[in-house]
C-alpha cells in the first residue's frame, strides 16, 4: 500500500500507559537495534517528541493496527541527524491520536 499523506492540524495526541512498556520491549536493546541501523529508545527521547510534532516532518497514513483495526499513521523527521519514526493511532471521535510505537534510524536509510 503507498503511504498517503494526511493532516495533523487540530489532532491532540498523546501515549497511553502501554507504549512505553512496547518500545521498551521491542525498541531498547542495543544489540537488536544496530544491525536495524537504529539506536535504542531513551526517555530523552520521549522529551523530544514535541519538537518532532512540532515541526515540518512527514505525516502520513500507513495503514491499520493489527491489534485494534484503527487507522496508523506514521510521523517521521530528522532531529540532530537522526530520522525519528512514530506510529500513531488514529481515535476519531477524540480527534487524537496515540503513540503506538517508536524507533530511531542513525545512519541514512534508501
Amino acid at each position: 500500500m503507498a503511504k498517503q499523506a494526511v493532516s495533523r492540524s487540530g489532532q491532540a495526541f498523546g501515549v497511553d500507559a502501554y507504549t512505553p512498556l512496547h518500545v521498551r520491549g521491542g525498541h531498547a536493546d542495543v544489540q537488536t537495534e544496530k544491525p536495524r541501523g537504529q539506536r535504542p529508545v531513551t526517555a530523552a527521547d520521549y522529551a523530544r517528541l514535541p519538537e518532532l510534532l512540532n515541526g515540518a516532518h512527514t505525516t502520513t497514513y500507513v495503514g491499520t493496527a493489527k491489534s485494534t483495526g484503527a487507522k496508523l499513521v506514521e510521523i517521521e523527521g530528522v532531529i540532530d541527524g537522526e530520522r525519528y519514526v512514530t506510529k500513531w493511532e488514529v481515535r476519531g471521535k477524540r480527534r487524537s491520536l496515540t503513540l503506538k510505537t517508536f524507533f530511531i534510524f542513525t545512519k541514512k536509510q534508501p
